[in-house]
């Protein structure tokens, strides 16, 4: 008859073979740098794709800006004075200048007259 590991028979033996297993695993010192690069990778990873994030943020930011400094100087520069003129006026400067199928999807502009300020 086979020797069981206490009174739990195929578990126990089971129990006691992981448990030498997990200590050989730790006193083990072969291929640590493997094990420390398959660790130190996720992170690095997770850091990369933050970076191509904040940088198309960045990118579609910086852009949004120019597009609206180039409304903005064409509203401004215009004789037009009719409200609905200088909203159709800023939108198509706005959509020249910010293309939905390059950056990203562009809403619709507000413009709002108060006596001699245009705000965009």
């Amino acid at each position: 008859m086979e020797q069981s590991s206490g009174n739990f028979g195929y578990f126990g033996r089971t129990i006691a073979n992981f448990s030498a297993c997990a200590r050989l695993f730790i006193r083990d010192t072969a291929a640590n740098a493997a094990m420390i690069f398959g660790i130190a990778v996720i992170p690095l990873i997770m850091a990369g794709g933050a970076a191509v994030d904040f940088s198309r943020a960045f990118l579609v930011q910086q852009r949004l800006s120019a597009a609206l400094d180039a409304t903005a100087l064409a509203v401004g520069s215009s004789s037009q004075t009719d409200p609905t003129e200088l909203s159709a006026l800023a939108q198509s400067y706005f959509d020249a200048n910010f293309p939905a199928s390059e950056i990203g999807t562009p809403g619709n502009l507000q413009l709002t007259i108060d006596g001699a300020t245009v705000t965009l």
